[in-house]
């Protein structure tokens, strides 16, 4: 059996509809670097990112010549422990895609936002008013009120009921937040070394979790087989919001989009000769209200497309940590990104050249930036500065690359393996 390393990735990355998700471009990032290097991989998929299906699965393998384990994302905790214990020369890494307590805490923040919206709050507040009052009938104190709760939301997954019940949601969003912060600490103890996804993240957060020695940054960057797709079109005066791949709004897209769409109303009928867009799926249809000048575009299936035709992109949100994709996306396809001040301090310093800063509550400071980005944004390679920031990072961490690079067979591709 030759050398390889493990690489162990989301069920999600062999699902063609989440193609452009931003986890499955940053994971491609890796296997690009891999494929590069000539490494020989065997890239397991985890199906729905079980800890305990990874830990059965890697009970069962052959890892006498795994040189390194590289898991992408932060909660595979036993499977860390299996391999510490039991196969403790093998590296263990670990890519952390956001800093996870001020993130949970940041969708905490967002879905309030959109709570106080009239359109997510009277429905849900008739209904709630209605479940408190049977159970009061039920269990007639609050203490066993509270602790029935408990039992309802512990047993019941995103997507429920608990979608509808807004005071129980925001309660469990919390405590998955303090779950998820207690998993970032024993995944900090039980990695080699922590793959953190900006400089802000390894600054703040893994590093004081982990120490700054076992951090590295290791910059998102958008792989060949993507940047390969962006066409060369004529630039339109197009200003595009993204909300995102998925199926239904989340608080964090919704922050961005409400922002966006209050700007454009204030806008009025200046700048005629603007088109705004706002992509992704709307449910409801009128979570924004009258969205006024701004057309609704449904699912992207190609955002990459719109992007190449676009003069600025808007992500215009303090919230949600890790590394804003369709920053890079935008800039790579020739557009201007306006963000807000405390998001420009967050980002990469390379992207900082074509970002402009906007107040969300200023729609003279808007119309100014959309007038100035008439002219095109500085022509830097954003893509190339990240990949060669990520490649040298990765080379450091795998001081096996060079030494075993002549024992190791170029080219022999990789082999998928399905966890469960």
């Amino acid at each position: 059996m030759e050398p390889f390393v493990l690489h162990i990735v989301h069920d999600s990355v062999e699902n063609k509809r989440k193609r452009y998700l931003g986890s499955t471009k940053d994971i491609r990032g890796r296997s690009a670097y891999f494929a590069d290097c000539g490494i020989v991989v065997r890239e397991v998929a985890s199906k729905d990112r079980s800890d305990e299906l990874m830990r059965e699965m890697l009970e069962g393998m052959d890892l006498s010549q795994c040189h390194a384990a590289l898991f992408e994302g932060e909660t595979y905790i036993e499977s860390l422990r299996y391999l510490k214990e039991n196969h403790p020369s093998i590296l263990r890494l670990v890519r952390a895609h956001n800093a996870n307590l001020p993130h949970f805490v940041d969708q905490f923040r967002g879905r309030v936002r959109m709570l106080s919206e009239p359109v997510f709050h009277r429905p849900v507040h008739q209904g709630y008013r209605k479940v408190l009052a049977w159970m009061f009938r039920i269990y007639r104190t609050p203490r066993r009120i509270y602790k029935a709760l408990r039992r309802f939301y512990g047993g019941l997954r995103q997507g429920d009921i608990l979608d509808h019940l807004p005071n129980i949601r925001l309660m469990r969003d919390m405590h998955f937040a303090l779950l998820r912060y207690r998993k970032d600490i024993e995944c900090a103890e039980l990695a080699d070394y922590v793959l953190a996804i900006c400089d802000w993240e390894r600054q703040y957060y893994w590093g004081p979790l982990a120490g700054q020695t076992k951090v590295t940054t290791v910059p998102y960057f958008l792989p060949g087989i993507y940047a390969e797709t962006i066409p060369t079109v004529s630039r339109e005066n197009i200003c595009v919001c993204f909300m995102g791949t998925g199926v239904k709004i989340m608080p964090l897209l919704y922050d961005a989009g409400i922002n966006t769409v209050k700007l454009v109303r204030q806008l009025g009928d200046r700048l005629p000769d603007w088109r705004f867009y706002l992509t992704g799926n709307l449910k409801p249809a009128n979570a924004f209200g009258n969205i006024g000048r701004m057309k609704s575009t449904g699912h992207v299936a190609d955002p990459l497309a719109l992007l190449a035709q676009a003069r600025v992109v808007t992500i215009l949100s303090d919230l949600g940590m890790g590394f804003k994709t369709k920053i890079l996306e935008a800039l790579m396809a020739g557009c201007w990104v306006f963000v807000t001040e405390e998001l420009y301090g967050r980002i990469p310093e390379a992207l900082r050249p074509g970002c402009k800063i906007i107040q969300p509550d200023s729609a003279e400071l808007f119309e100014k930036a959309l007038m100035e980005s008439l002219q095109a944004p500085p022509a830097i390679d954003y893509n190339a500065l990240l990949r060669a920031e990520a490649f040298a990072a990765l080379d450091r961490l795998l001081p096996f690359v060079s030494e075993y690079q002549a024992a190791i067979s170029p080219g022999k591709g990789m082999s998928i393996v399905s966890a469960g």
